[in-house]
């Protein structure tokens, strides 16, 4: 422990930015408080702030929030079909 904060040899936290398995391991078992984690501020929720990224009413921030509702809608679409695959091999199997 150096300054109060957990570190360790494997250097993983330093560059990743997160708390390594085996800081993580230490933590659970002494039950520090969350500061002792060493926890870069990138990983923070008040790193980003929306008003920050984008303006609220900008054509980029629309242009990005069409973006990512067409992503997810690609998405739930792969997501139904592999269902439908998984259930006709199931009910293949089954028959076997």
């Amino acid at each position: 422990m150096c300054n109060r904060k957990l570190t360790c040899s494997c250097q993983e936290s330093l560059f990743e930015g997160l708390p390594c398995r085996h800081e993580l391991s230490v933590y659970v078992k002494t039950t520090q408080g969350i500061d002792a984690l060493n926890i870069h501020p990138r990983w923070t929720k008040d790193y980003f702030a929306a008003s920050i990224l984008f303006c609220e009413n900008s054509e980029e921030s629309k242009s990005f929030q069409n973006h990512q509702t067409s992503q997810i809608t690609t998405l739930r679409s792969i997501e139904n079909d592999v269902s439908q695959t998984i259930k006709v091999f199931i009910n293949f199997f089954l028959k076997c």
